[in-house]
């Protein structure tokens, strides 16, 4: 019933990364070298990211929960926030 879904809360957490690179390949011309700079994806190895927790319900959205790093939601975290 409509009275039951407004004791619901729906919450998820979300990890962020600062640099992100989508290309997969580079397109480069024959007989180009493989390490010219024109050609290649610059890349970060271990970008720094940052997990977010967030949450809504029929009162309204609660707010953001930033995890510290290496941390994961867990039950008595969740209770806590």
């Amino acid at each position: 019933t409509a009275e039951q879904w407004r004791k619901v809360m729906f919450s998820d957490e979300s990890n962020f990364l600062q640099f992100r690179c989508y290309k997969t390949f580079v397109r480069r011309p024959i007989g180009s070298s493989s390490t010219d700079p024109r050609y290649c994806n610059p890349t970060v190895k271990h970008p720094p990211s940052v997990m977010v927790w967030a949450s809504f319900s029929s009162r309204g959205r609660g707010g953001l929960y930033f995890l510290e790093k290496g941390a994961s939601m867990n039950g008595p975290r969740y209770k806590k926030v």
